[in-house]
């Protein structure tokens, strides 16, 4: 058996555990650069509010409802999301990591009868160690468990948890379940079922094989068969190696000035570059790239790849060819919107031979980057830096409404009096 644990409105839930003063009342999360919803609470869809809707639309909105709104805060996110994991842990070795507010667990050690009773103890765990409240689903598959954990989050018989195992509940279940809330289907595929009769998951479980492998390929055949509680989807224990590192960010307002966008791509390649290193990959390869905004006249975007001399994760390399690079591809008089920067041909470093006129001090250059790397660490992601990245922050993003990182700053921690 396999139970899906998702956080309920992950984003509000976790500015909820600081500010008790948000419980039960209408709240929105914002995406990079303040720009549109994408986490609501339940008080905030009701009065209508849907999620992607630009802020700038709904500002008059939101001070007529009292509603409260904060900029994204992904340093607290990200570290409530590794809580949570490390509470699932003490319920199953096998978890994997859907996403950031989403993990699937084996419970094959727990007998159905009492597949209920441990998933209301998963529920409760989460919630007295971290306060994030959550939707369990436990079911034979993991495309079930999905269903099992939409129905458990709306029902009010359910009350957040559900463990489906007998035919007729599962029956029931997909007869209840929409086309287009099947995970998997996408709009045009849901628009291409419901054209053809298809309403219901239960329905889509009915189709014809050969008509699946025809119009939906070989995933669409694995969906319908993990409806019929045929496993078809392992769970992902491990992560395999990256194939590339993408870094890149919207400015706070359009930049003209060649060293401000230098700035912003510096900030940019070292967090690429810190990430290369968490992996324990070198890449030989990097493209940048910047543009305008999509949105205005005469859009204009450029980029350019580089080859490094040799295979590395060492920053201040990165550093050295994006500046000869970006001058390549900067032009003058035009307002800069976004810019980012691509590693790819990424390799494992315990993999790549030595270099026979490779003359780097890769011992000193070793010890340094890893001493940085152990200082910001410990004492937040940008403790020490190169200087490139100091120039200036006109670039940064808008987040005028950010709460602030009580898990992950000593100096940010929440009082208690």
């Amino acid at each position: 058996m396999i139970s899906l644990i998702d956080g309920n409105n992950f984003y509000v839930s976790c500015e909820r555990v600081f500010n008790p003063k948000l419980r039960n009342k209408p709240v929105v999360v914002l995406s990079n650069n303040d720009g549109c919803v994408v986490s609501r609470s339940d008080e905030a869809k009701k009065l209508g509010i849907k999620m992607g809707q630009p802020f700038f639309e709904i500002k008059p909105f939101i001070k007529k409802h009292d509603i409260k709104y904060f900029s994204s805060n992904y340093s607290l996110y990200g570290d409530m999301s590794a809580r949570i994991i490390k509470t699932l842990e003490q319920f199953s070795p096998e978890i994997e990591m859907y996403s950031i507010d989403e993990a699937f667990i084996d419970l094959s050690h727990v007998s159905q009868e009492k597949l209920h009773e441990f998933g209301w103890k998963i529920k409760n765990t989460v919630y007295q160690h971290t306060g994030i409240p959550c939707g369990i689903g436990i079911s034979f598959t993991k495309s079930l468990a999905k269903v099992a954990n939409k129905i458990a989050k709306k029902s009010a018989k359910a009350k957040g948890v559900l463990a489906l195992y007998e035919q007729s509940h599962i029956t029931e279940a997909l007869k209840r379940t929409e086309i287009g809330d099947l995970w998997g289907i996408g709009r045009k595929y849901a628009k291409k079922l419901k054209e053809n009769g298809v309403n219901s998951a239960l329905e889509y479980r009915n189709l014809e094989i050969d008509w699946l492998r025809k119009n939906l390929t070989i995933n669409g055949v694995h969906l319908a068969q993990e409806l019929h509680g045929i496993s078809c989807l392992d769970l992902e224990l491990f992560h395999e190696p990256k194939k590339s590192i993408t870094v890149s960010r919207s400015f706070g307002r359009a930049q003209s000035d060649f060293n401000d966008i230098f700035s912003a791509l510096a900030n940019h390649t070292a967090v690429a570059c810190r990430k290369l290193r968490q992996e324990g990959l070198e890449a030989q390869y990097f493209c940048i790239y910047l543009a305008t905004s999509y949105h205005k006249e005469n859009f204009f975007s450029d980029s350019i790849n580089i080859r490094l001399p040799y295979y590395t994760s060492f920053t201040p390399e990165y550093l050295k060819y994006g500046l000869i690079a970006l001058k390549k591809i900067f032009k003058e008089n035009k307002m800069y919107k976004k810019c980012g920067i691509l590693l790819f041909d990424l390799k494992s470093k315990s993999t790549l031979p030595s270099h026979l006129f490779d003359f780097r001090n890769l011992e000193q250059e070793n010890a340094l980057i890893s001493t940085i790397d152990q200082i910001n660490n410990r004492n937040g992601a940008s403790s020490i830096n190169f200087a490139d990245l100091f120039i200036n922050k006109n670039w940064t993003p808008q987040r005028a409404h950010v709460s602030k990182k009580y898990t992950t700053n000593l100096n940010e921690l929440i009082l208690a009096r």
